[in-house]
């Protein structure tokens, strides 16, 4: 009898065991005050409520707008569908946080809850390197060049990669018995189990991905920097007019900081033809095969709005890189575990403040003037019942 009694609390105790997902010793630290896990849970609800409305304004404004859709704008779309399922599932979160009991959900549930924490996380630092090189080969590049590397197949190709990989790599392993992911009752959220045995291999996994992709991301942004400052000899132009030379005359060359340059197929040709020399503190523009490209303002505004989302995502990312390595920060990794997830926001906010025609747009769809969206596309039109 007493056997048997024993044999049943020792069943009842692994059940648990792998529900919970924490081993039998008790563990250092436990997110066990209820008054801070109301606080997380307030912060991932708010988090919640912006991300939600903040990137279904950006990718609402793609879908009824033509102007929009443009290959930059697929990595930002990709980006914000990342962020939005990062929103998508924190209710989820929140319950867990909150929840005095362990996980009460389906436990199926928090598998998937905490697969898309984990996929969205990697895809969002991938995706941002590769709208790293996306600026650097249009700012640098010739359009016929630019439009080559970047053509629709490309582009997609590149997007799924962005979404496969983690999927493929950090996720599906675990799913299939390789590492566990699910509800730990040490910080109350459906996560990656870091105490398997695998866990190791995808925390280096991870960690690799993350310092090449930021490896990437400064490398392009600092040769964008490089080949912005030797082309600021545009704005140092000591005359709007030209003279000509050798009985040759030369073309006006707009300068970037007092007329505003225009982003038409052809002004980007026009320029893409010109190399400009100095001669006699002259400068003087020449058509060659091998013309120097001069980017427009508006590739350069949306340059800096998309290296702002990088900083704002490394800002939010790098405290927490740096905690994980310090013993005992159990507590401090739960704040800064909602700074990473808050990083989700940044995207709408940066666009919506910086980028002219995101921010027009939004203007419009807030106050629901569908006849007013610029270059209505073909979804908008329909909806509208337009040809």
């Amino acid at each position: 009898m007493m056997e048997s009694h024993l044999t049943h609390e020792m069943d009842a105790v692994g059940v648990s065991d792998v529900i919970n997902m924490e081993p039998t010793a008790t563990p250092v630290f436990e997110f066990t005050d209820y008054n801070q896990r109301i606080a997380v849970a307030c912060l991932l609800a708010f988090i919640f409520v912006v991300g939600i409305i903040g990137n279904g304004l950006v990718l609402m404004a793609v879908t009824v707008s033509r102007k929009l859709q443009t290959s930059t704008n697929a990595f930002v779309v990709s980006l914000s569908v990342t962020d939005f399922v990062t929103c998508l599932v924190l209710p989820f979160q929140i319950s867990g946080v909150l929840s005095r009991t362990g996980w009460m959900l389906p436990y199926a549930l928090c598998n998937i809850v905490g697969g898309v924490a984990i996929s969205s996380a990697i895809a969002s630092v991938i995706t941002l390197a590769q709208i790293a090189v996306n600026r650097y080969v249009i700012i640098t590049s010739e359009r016929r060049r630019y439009e080559r590397i970047f053509s629709r197949r490309n582009v997609i190709l590149m997007v799924s990669f962005s979404w496969l990989f983690p999927l493929l790599t950090m996720v599906f392993p675990q799913a299939i018995g390789y590492g566990r992911i699910g509800y730990t009752n040490k910080y109350k959220l459906c996560l990656m189990d870091g105490n398997h045995d695998y866990a190791l291999i995808y925390e280096f996994g991870a960690a690799i991905i993350q310092l090449t992709c930021f490896i990437v991301i400064t490398v392009c942004y600092g040769l964008i920097y490089r080949f912005l400052q030797q082309k600021m000899f545009f704005e140092r132009c000591p005359s709007p007019k030209f003279t000509s030379h050798g009985g040759n005359t030369c073309r006006v060359v707009p300068s970037m900081s007092s007329t505003e340059l225009s982003n038409t197929q052809a002004t980007r040709e026009s320029f893409n033809e010109m190399s400009v020399t100095e001669m006699n503190g002259n400068v003087i523009a020449e058509d060659t095969a091998k013309g120097a490209k001069l980017p427009t303002r508006r590739e350069v505004q949306i340059t800096r709005n998309l290296f702002y989302v990088v900083c704002g995502f490394f800002v939010s990312i790098i405290p927490y890189a740096i905690a994980v390595s310090i013993p005992n920060s159990g507590k401090v990794l739960v704040y800064l575990g909602v700074l990473v997830t808050a990083s989700s926001i940044l995207n709408p906010i940066i666009y919506g403040f910086n980028h002219p025609h995101f921010r027009v747009i939004f203007r419009i769809i807030l106050r629901c003037d569908w006849n007013r969206i610029p270059e209505p596309s073909a979804f908008l039109r329909a909806l509208l019942g337009k040809r």
